[in-house]
């Protein structure tokens, strides 16, 4: 079968009616008819900045213009696998591969080429049989075999570094994410127009100490994609860390207005630089904004973690947003930031009853939570939501603290620090990082099973990353050493 090289180029001017959108460029070449190789490389370039739906619909456009273009199928089934957040649709992975041809030695048959057939039996290993972790571990297997048998494949070698990440289960290791970055930098030397180097490079150096290394990557990425809101936003993951709040703010404008003004990881991370660049008006007016267009409860939720970081970076203790009826339980973790601003609030006005009503409510999900650690509705201090199985994990030493009263004096001392991080507000174009209330975060081990499961049993800690984690035991904490004060 004749091979047709494409190289995909996908600048027009902006994505309107017979216009490609804005991606990037990549160098893919497949075995598929001509008529569907824009659609796959659509595909691929969404895919490459995590826009899954559209990437998902290119394919099936792909599919459909040949259907026996089995690199199409792969595409699709590799939609439904999130590395960097840990989700994984499993049934619809396996429905995509089938729709090529139910069985998994007939589909690899189908692919005309060694190199596609590396691809195609890598991504069925993906949704092979055993657990995630297992599953994910023989997958990266797979693709870096796939990147070492081809080395001049730039589209391997980004896969690969990807699924490095995925071994993380949603947890930071710096060891693995800084092994993904030597393997794509590479890429991003040799073409600085391929989006998925540049957007790998900026999550393997996102968190404060490496993310100078990961600037002119995020850069680069909003001129690559300026079609992705996904793109746009992930460049703010760098800037933030940086204390570049011009920037973060005017990224996070470009994605909102891609997507919608809801309450959401756009917005909040829109209203985080606003108050951080000491902009309390602009924060204010987005609230009311986002407020007006909510559609569920998960947004409701959302809301709530926007109004909590705005009443504490913006010192407003006694704020009027206290009066909007905002129903945070469809995300228990967010009830409980909203439930800390209140109290802290209440403490910082002096109001005692207040303060320990919201310590009582504090204190009782604490107690209620223990034994289950603080997964549910779990909030990354990036904000992502993780969704995908994880294994839940005991947040055991905050929850000994919170039940021993004796321990005042280790108890104050660190009430005094989570308060300084959880209250703490930069001023503008300061240079470090500022503490946002998203930073609430489930902890558990690595996912490679074969090769990391020695780490499993130190995972569960309650101040874990480097971007700072803090659970619900603290923050009653926090707010118990401040109401004994009065």
């Amino acid at each position: 079968m004749k091979r047709h090289l494409l190289a995909a180029s996908l600048l027009a001017a902006s994505p309107l009616l017979g216009q490609e959108p804005r991606l990037g460029t990549i160098v893919f070449p497949t075995s598929g008819a001509p008529t569907a190789q824009p659609a796959f490389i659509r595909g691929v370039l969404y895919l490459h900045s995590f826009e899954y739906a559209q990437a998902a619909t290119a394919f099936r456009d792909a599919e459909r213009l040949d259907p026996g273009f089995a690199m199409a199928y792969w595409g699709e089934a590799l939609t439904y696998t999130h590395p960097v957040w840990n989700q994984q649709n499993l049934d619809s992975g396996r429905m995509a591969l089938a729709k090529l041809t139910p069985r998994s030695a007939e589909r690899v048959a189908r692919a005309p080429t060694p190199r596609e057939r590396g691809y195609l039996d890598a991504v069925q290993t993906l949704y092979g049989e055993g657990s995630k972790e297992r599953r994910d571990t023989l997958y990266s297997r797979a693709m870096v075999e796939l990147m070492e048998d081809f080395p001049d494949d730039a589209e391997a070698r980004c896969f690969a570094a990807l699924s490095i990440i995925g071994l993380t289960q949603g947890v930071r290791d710096v060891g693995a994410y800084m092994r993904a970055a030597a393997m794509v930098a590479p890429v991003f030397a040799a073409n600085p127009d391929h989006p998925g180097a540049a957007h790998y490079l900026i999550h393997a150096f996102d968190d404060p100490l490496h993310a100078p290394l990961g600037l002119s990557a995020a850069r680069a990425y909003i001129r690559i994609a300026p079609d992705a809101a996904h793109a746009q936003h992930m460049t703010t993951h760098i800037f933030l860390a940086l204390g570049m709040w011009d920037e973060t703010i005017a990224q996070n404008v470009i994605a909102t207005n891609q997507t919608a003004y809801v309450p959401g990881h756009y917005t909040e991370w829109l209203g985080y630089g606003y108050l951080q660049a000491g902009r309390f008006a602009d924060s204010r007016a987005l609230l009311g904004r986002v407020r007006d267009n909510i559609t569920g409860a998960r947004q409701r939720a959302e809301l709530a973690l926007m109004r909590a970081q705005h009443v504490v970076n913006a010192e407003e203790w006694a704020s009027d947003l206290w009066s909007w009826p905002v129903d945070a339980s469809a995300a228990p973790l967010l009830a409980a930031v909203d439930r800390f601003a209140r109290g802290f609030a209440a403490v910082r006005r002096s109001d005692t009853v207040a303060a320990r009503a919201a310590l009582a409510e504090l204190s009782g999900w604490s107690r209620g939570r223990r034994g289950r650690g603080c997964s549910a509705g779990g909030l990354r201090a990036t904000g992502h939501r993780e969704t995908g199985p994880r294994a839940d994990r005991r947040d055991a030493a905050p929850a000994r603290a919170a039940r021993r009263g004796e321990a005042r004096v280790h108890e104050g001392a660190r009430a005094r620090a989570g308060a300084g991080a959880l209250a703490h507000r930069t001023r503008p174009r300061r240079r470090s990082r500022g503490r946002s209330l998203g930073g609430l975060r489930d902890v558990q081990g690595p996912g490679d099973e074969l090769a990391c499961r020695r780490r499993r049993s130190g995972s569960a800690r309650g101040v874990a990353t480097a971007r700072g984690a803090v659970g619900i035991s603290d923050i009653a904490l926090t707010v118990r050493a401040r109401c004994s004060a009065f």
